[in-house]
């Protein structure tokens, strides 16, 4: 007695469905104008419905408990990171504020590579840290996987850029400078995208980051 009443009171939703089952159940059975002795074999085989509704509702219950379980750690992770993110967005914007002020009529090569130590001073997340945020809608995990690579991996593109550039022109140099804007631009836009799912998620708990 203990364990029903136990069961019904951590899985309300479930008995209120079973008990409404079983009312519907009685119910056509009197619709269909069962006679006393057939009332036996109906009654059975609501038992073994219920029984299988309710193994496949207890199988269930753990996997659901986990998902939202890894639910709320990854909002604990998303939350941890806002700030985080603000930094390194503003980071990126500091860049993109040299490379803005580049021409071909007046290239500085002291703002790129003013540029070049904004981004070099940022420090990354791991891709270990990033594994929690999976759960969480709009590919949050997925965006700052690839704010990563383009971080990391900036001073090698820079220095592919140089090469097809080859900056012996004014056009030239322009043209490798607008490269890496873009470049910085398109990776701005990913960690704001992921920050601002970070805020999402923060909202769940109720914190105004």
């Amino acid at each position: 007695m203990k364990k029903i009443i136990g069961f019904t009171r951590a899985h309300p939703a479930a008995t209120l469905a079973s008990i409404a089952m079983f009312v519907l159940y009685i119910l056509i059975g009197r619709l269909s104008g069962l006679a006393p002795g057939d009332w036996g074999t109906w009654t059975g085989g609501i038992g073994t419905v219920g029984t299988l509704i309710g193994t496949i509702w207890l199988s269930t219950a753990q996997s659901r408990k986990e998902s939202r379980a890894e639910t709320t750690l990854a909002r604990l992770h998303a939350v941890g990171l806002i700030v985080r993110l603000q930094v390194v967005a503003h980071t990126l914007d500091l860049a993109c504020m040299e490379l803005e002020f580049v021409s071909a009529e007046n290239y500085n090569g002291n703002r790129l590579e003013n540029a070049k130590a904004q981004i070099a001073t940022i420090v990354v997340w791991s891709l270990e840290e990033l594994i929690p945020l999976a759960p969480l809608p709009d590919f949050i995990a997925a965006k700052l996987a690839s704010a990563r690579a383009r971080i990391t991996s900036f001073p090698a593109f820079a220095e592919s850029v140089m090469r097809m550039s080859g900056l012996q022109t004014p056009e030239q140099r322009f043209q490798y400078a607008n490269e890496l804007l873009k470049e910085i631009r398109i990776t701005k836009t990913l960690v704001e995208s992921a920050q601002s799912g970070c805020i999402d998620a923060a909202r769940k708990f109720q914190i105004e980051p």
